[in-house]
């Protein structure tokens, strides 16, 4: 038995969730003497972002490197829940999860922790706090600096008024709700520059055609706004299509200035990061994919070490580890900040 796993405890689990339905695609099997992982994720096609996290995952999680990995991808948050519970059924030494919403996952979390199943969420985290470890991304601290830059950048352009065009990503999500915290109570400051005149959501699939939609929406009503403050990079895109035409945007790279509508957005995807390069877009915040080298290296020390981050000898001071996470602006990119960091 790995890592001191409660067998009692595991058996208990087993009768809790022997009703589940086997409809699922669910982590389990034999590990052949590997370290067993059962990583549940979103999708690649959720967004470029995604893509590149679930490649990195599974370019990390491999045989060669001592695992037998087994990969559960949705986007919706009941399947998650169902198939990480069927992980601890099944009896896996590690869980990796990066949770589609922040709802629901008490009685699952607390089924891995009596099973003594350590659970590492990465990207976001999921409304618990008995996870073993968490590399995630602070999404309020992305949400932050975007509102900073874009208060900095009024100021340094004589811009007056910033009425802005809000397009959410899923509510649900902690991307969402980080992104959206600090222009909302920016915006309910007394005496702010920042207005926002519409609010509106791609959905669950952060939809570049409801971004576009909302946009078309803005325009009929002829409501006035010079910024697009979109929470994630086709959102952005999808939004621009929407502007009427005639409409310029983004940064002229000759006169310095900003054109009529700021355009701003979140991943870092490298085609985005071309937009900014090109004058196209003003703002890019990054959403760092690469967890999965961390993650590898806090299950490496709990087998090799048996301690726990946060615990006394651990390499991680705390459970919680906060990618390093920095923005683009088209004032300053160059291509080679492209190549060393688009996604």
């Amino acid at each position: 038995m790995k890592k001191g796993k409660k067998l009692l405890a595991l058996l208990v689990g087993v009768l809790m969730i022997a009703t589940l339905t086997i409809g699922l695609a669910a982590c389990g099997g034999s590990s052949d003497g590997l370290i067993k992982v059962c990583i549940i994720n979103l999708p690649s096609n959720e967004s470029g972002y995604r893509s590149a996290n679930v490649q990195i995952m599974q370019n990390t999680f491999t045989r060669a490197n001592g695992y037998d990995a087994s990969f559960v991808n949705t986007m919706n948050n009941d399947e998650q829940i169902a198939n990480f519970r069927r992980a601890v059924t099944n009896g896996v030494d590690y869980i990796l999860l990066s949770a589609a919403a922040t709802t629901g996952w008490t009685t699952a979390m607390n089924e891995a922790e009596t099973a003594g199943i350590p659970v590492i969420l990465f990207d976001r985290e999921n409304g618990t706090e008995n996870y073993t470890a968490a590399v995630v991304s602070d999404m309020e601290a992305e949400g932050t600096m975007a509102v900073n830059w874009l208060l900095d950048y009024a100021d340094e352009h004589d811009i007056e008024e910033l009425n802005v065009i809000h397009i959410k990503g899923q509510a649900t999500s902690a991307a969402s709700q980080g992104r959206t915290k600090a222009l909302v109570e920016e915006a309910a400051k007394p005496g702010s520059k920042v207005n926002i005149v519409r609010t509106g959501t791609g959905g669950d699939t952060w939809s570049a055609d409801l971004a576009k939609g909302i946009v078309e929406a803005a325009v009929a009503a002829e409501e006035d706004f010079n910024v697009i403050y979109a929470e994630n990079d086709g959102m952005a895109a999808g939004a621009i299509e929407g502007l009427s035409a005639g409409t310029t945007f983004g940064f002229d790279l000759t006169t310095k200035a900003p054109k009529d509508v700021i355009i701003m957005s979140f991943d870092f995807n490298t085609w985005a990061l071309n937009e900014l390069l090109a004058g196209k877009w003003n703002y890019n915040g990054q959403c760092n994919p690469r967890q999965a080298t961390i993650i590898d290296e806090i299950i490496q020390e709990i087998e090799s070490e048996k301690v726990l981050p946060g615990a006394a000898g651990s390499t991680w001071a705390n459970k919680k580890i906060i990618n390093v996470e920095i923005f683009a602006d088209a004032k300053n990119i160059t291509s080679s900040f492209v190549t060393a960091y688009g996604i």
